[in-house]
């Protein structure tokens, strides 16, 4: 029973997380580059608070793209914001599948936890 929740439990983490990444088209983009979306959100978060707040990141980003900042700054906050929509969605999505299979308690149980994620909204 143990080997089973556990096989199902890295089932239920492997599809979360291939669904987040073809969602975000995160094999478009170099890890990297991954790497600096915290930055680029808290930057864009920042200006929209403070118009005047520093972007240095988004500045780098914009000037070697040929890019208006202000407008890249925009589209950072909107990905942003879609990205953490859909991480919420997915996650509370897994937690809620984790939850059934920790309730689980024969193997038919198990079995029937049914893995299966969808977009938020």
């Amino acid at each position: 029973m143990a080997s089973a929740k556990a096989a199902k439990l890295a089932e239920i983490n492997a599809a979360a997380e291939t669904f987040v990444s073809r969602a975000a088209e995160l094999d478009k983009v170099p890890a990297f580059e991954v790497a600096t979306w915290p930055l680029q959100a808290a930057e864009a978060q920042a200006w929209a608070a403070n118009s005047e707040a520093d972007t240095p990141v988004l500045a780098g980003i914009a000037a070697a793209r040929g890019l208006d900042l202000d407008k890249l700054r925009a589209a950072a906050l909107k990905k942003s914001k879609a990205y953490a929509a859909l991480s919420a969605a997915v996650a509370g999505q897994r937690q809620a599948l984790a939850d059934k299979l920790d309730k689980a308690k024969t193997l038919k149980a198990v079995e029937a936890v049914a893995v299966s994620y969808t977009m938020p909204g």
